[in-house]
């Protein structure tokens, strides 16, 4: 019976070949004296899934290192992006095999897999932030007012304990909070984007969040996405709308590769939003379907987080030696989802490992421990806050530099784009909402106005003209 259910267990899940790395092949790193032995779990899946794969698949293996207590910690070969989207790939194939198909709102895995991909090319994503430690301060045309929660990017209550208790920090208190903290963690020489992160650590540690469980997900929706100013929500009417477009549009490129999307979504003449919201009868605003785009992003994860804990369910299936004790935590939070996680597993924030590091080990070491938890939400609030402010700062201190030869010339620059921008959507045929556009070298000649458009994202330099009468006419409009 044992065989028959070895041979059954391999036929659905694959099975498992270890190979011991040598010494000498070990990556430099600080925690390899803490490390007793190395090994490469490698994952031969079952044909059915196999041959099911693209031929670019290279396959799913583990480092794992094993402590002086023998504890093992799993880490995928190649890094987590690539496991997260081949994970992902056959926990899916698996539910196929198994007669099962995951929809989420009326819209397949691999449309959702679509929208978070074309989400990418949208400002609502948040993409990599090296940048943010060298910009905590504010310049005054960037400011809100010129008070002191203004004149940096920190949270306005950074500092202050759960209650509200307590002062702000300033900027220099709070670098050297952080500067302590990075050394007190082994960082001899810390550099602006540690004591940023220490710094949120530090704060963090004086004012836990302790959520509920409908709370965490659009807490961690926080790390990945940025709604901004809008918050737009969708009737039952406007969400059927959305998800009919998005079938309609997404159907013409089911088949296309990764490099073919990806051309077709940064393409400004495809614009996804623009050719929804520009029908005849649309019940949509703009605003309403990057939210409904954002939401939809969203349902992927929680999909992505369902394949990716099918497939590890699998793999622990076959492993030789079953996860015991904290090994079996850790790689439930990292690789199979966690309650204290939305259900999601840890590894699909994996684009924001680099900043939330300090707030991500206290997990890694003590998965058990409630309070990391409550840390890493307030860590993941911080966030959100110093991103909007900076970005909030950005924006206006370039409307500042856009508006000052405005006012020096006394015509009213702002009007003129207002007035403007649907004519030159209309002739560049672009959707230039929420971009950064601008009008220069306005001149007169005769009967006639000629204006230089630029969008530097769009690569636009290019001159319209208009009669006065097409002028008045449009403003009028």
């Amino acid at each position: 019976m044992d065989a028959l259910a070895g041979f059954s267990r391999e036929r659905l899940y694959g099975s498992i070949s270890i190979s011991e790395i040598p010494r000498n092949e070990w990556p430099d790193s600080k925690n390899n004296n803490a490390v007793r032995r190395r090994f490469r779990y490698s994952w031969e899946l079952p044909y059915q899934i196999v041959c099911q794969l693209p031929p670019e698949f290279g396959g799913i293996s583990f480092e794992v290192s094993v402590d002086k207590v023998g504890q093992r910690r799993f880490a995928p070969v190649g890094g987590t992006g690539p496991f997260v989207a081949w994970g992902g790939m056959v926990g899916q194939l698996m539910l196929e095999d198994r007669g099962e198909e995951l929809e989420a709102d009326g819209l397949t895995l691999n449309e959702l897999r679509l929208v978070s991909r074309y989400l990418r090319h949208l400002r609502e994503h948040i993409g990599s932030t090296p940048k943010l430690a060298a910009a905590l301060h504010i310049v005054r045309n960037g400011r809100l007012s010129d008070s002191t929660e203004c004149r940096d990017i920190l949270p306005d209550d950074i500092g202050l304990d759960a209650s509200g208790g307590g002062d702000r920090w300033s900027l220099q208190r709070f670098t050297d909070e952080g500067r302590r903290e990075a050394i007190t963690n082994g960082i001899t020489n810390p550099t602006p984007h540690d004591v940023l992160t220490y710094g949120l650590l530090a704060a963090s540690r004086v004012a836990p969040v302790a959520c509920r469980p409908n709370e965490i997900l659009p807490l961690l929706r926080l790390a990945v996405y940025s709604l901004g100013p809008s918050e737009s929500q969708l009737g039952p009417e406007q969400h059927a709308y959305l998800v009919g477009r998005l079938k309609v549009e997404l159907a013409k490129h089911l088949d296309d590769t990764t490099a073919e999307f990806d051309q077709w979504a940064a393409d400004p003449k495809s614009d996804l939003i623009r050719s929804m919201t520009r029908r005849k009868n649309c019940p949509v605003t703009r605003d309403q379907v990057r939210r409904g785009l954002v939401d939809t992003g969203l349902r992927w994860l929680t999909a992505q987080a369902h394949c990716i804990d099918v497939a590890m369910h699998a793999f622990e299936g076959v492993l030789p030696q079953a996860l015991q004790g904290y090994e079996r935590e850790l790689f439930t939070i990292l690789y199979r989802g966690d309650n204290r996680l939305a259900g999601l597993p840890l590894v699909l924030l994996h684009e924001r490992f680099d900043f939330c590091r300090p707030a991500i080990l206290p997990i890694w070491n003590d998965p058990s421990s409630q309070e990391s938890f409550d840390v890493f939400y307030r860590y993941l609030l911080s966030f959100a806050e110093v991103l909007s402010k900076r970005r909030t700062a950005d924006s206006r201190r370039k409307s500042e530099i856009r508006v000052r030869p405005v006012e020096q010339t006394g015509d009213s620059h702002e009007v003129l784009r207002s007035v403007l921008q649907s004519v030159v959507e209309e002739a560049t045929d672009l959707d230039l909402e929420g971009e950064e556009w601008d009008l220069a070298d306005i001149r007169e000649h005769g009967d006639a106005h000629t204006f230089r458009v630029i969008c530097p994202k769009y690569g636009i330099d290019e001159e319209l003209t208009f009669t006065r009468e097409q002028l008045r006419d449009m403003a009028e409009t």
